[in-house]
This record gives structure tokens, sequence and C-alpha cells, in this order.
């Protein structure tokens, strides 16, 4: 099947969970995507200029690297989270962005992913629909060596469980040591990945 760009807006979504995923959520959405940005840090939500929708997690205030305190703000909120992503985002194929080594989008995203591909994604059997009425994929940003040992130790976590989720699509890896400009870096995958065939295609794979 051939794509176009208009295809491919209406097909792809992106749930943006943290201030780094929040920095490349605004890239797609400049380039006509839908992009739903959750934080629990308000402050955040706030640099986010020209967002369409945006989600501030209640009572939270930041996590500060600490993914225990993210996954409490997730069980607290998880029923209007799933309602949300699927009244938001209404593309058939979603593709949820976060910072392994941080605290909001690496606690949060693994089960948050996991509960919607059960939700969405898998028949009552456990397995992967014959006409899932959502696909999930995965763009997860490394630390880079430079930074603090906590990054690496979250960072280890959280794609351990991205891992293990059953019938999730295509994971991602934006690796921050490959460039010293993190901005930068995330501008490079955008340019690789925006408005191509290959970004649909990856979003019913399952690796």
């Amino acid at each position: 099947m051939n794509f176009n760009e208009e295809d491919i807006r209406s097909d792809v979504g992106f749930v943006c969970i943290g201030q780094a995923a929040g920095n490349i959520g605004l890239l797609f959405e400049e380039k006509g995507y839908n992009v739903l940005y959750i934080n629990t840090s308000s402050e955040d939500l706030a640099l986010l200029k020209n967002a369409k929708h945006v989600y501030h997690v209640p009572n939270g205030e930041g996590c500060a690297k600490d993914r225990d305190k993210a996954k409490y703000h997730l069980a607290n909120d998880i029923d209007h989270l799933l309602d949300l992503i699927e009244t938001k985002v209404p593309q058939k194929n979603v593709f949820v962005v976060f910072a392994s080594g941080g605290g909001t989008g690496s606690g949060i995203s693994p089960y948050l992913l996991n509960i919607l591909v059960e939700k969405f994604s898998t028949d009552e059997d456990g397995e992967l629909s014959a006409n899932p009425a959502k696909l999930f994929s995965a763009i997860t940003i490394l630390p880079s060596d430079s930074e603090p040992l906590q990054p690496a130790i979250n960072s280890y976590s959280c794609c351990k469980e991205i891992l293990d989720i059953e019938n999730l699509g295509t994971v991602f890896f934006i690796d921050n040591n490959s460039m010293e400009d993190k901005m930068k870096i995330n501008k490079v995958y955008w340019r690789g990945k925006a408005c191509t065939k290959e970004i649909c295609d990856g979003a019913s794979c399952t690796v």
C-alpha cells in the first residue's frame, strides 16, 4: 500500500510522556501530527507553547527521576488516562514517546503501554487481535554516558519492562550518546521518521 503524508497523519498519533518526550512531540505536531502531552510537572507542560492536547497528572509536581513516584501517580489516574488517550488520540497507530532515564516518562510509560496493549490490541486469549482497535509502539530516549548513575539505573529497569511487553509493536531507541546536542538528535530522528512509510509499517510490527 502506498502512503502519502496526509494518510500517515490520519493514521499515526503520539503520546509524549515527560519533558524530553515533549520536545520531540512538538516537532511532530509542527508537521500536523496529533500529539497528546502527559506530565506530572505543570512547569514542564507550560513550556510546550502552542501544544493542543496537554494533560497534567493530578497532584503531580514532577518526579525528579523517581520511577516509583511516577508509578504511584499512574495508579491513581489510570482509568482517566486510558479514556484520555482513546478520545484525544483517535489514530489507530500510536507511538508512546518517553525518556528511559527520567522519572515521569520512565516510570509511567512501561506500565501504561502494557495496559494499553491489553485493552486495545489483544483478544480475550491475550493474543494480538486480528482486528485491533489500536496498535502501540514505543520511542524511548536513552541517557548519555556522561549523565549521573541514576538515569542509567532507571533506563535499564525501564527498557527491561518495555521489552517484556507482549504484542507491543516496534521499539525505537534514540541514543543521547550519538551527539552532544540533544535537541539536534531529536531533529535528526524526526527528519528520519516523520512522513515516511516506515513509521506506519513499523507501528504494526512486533519485535
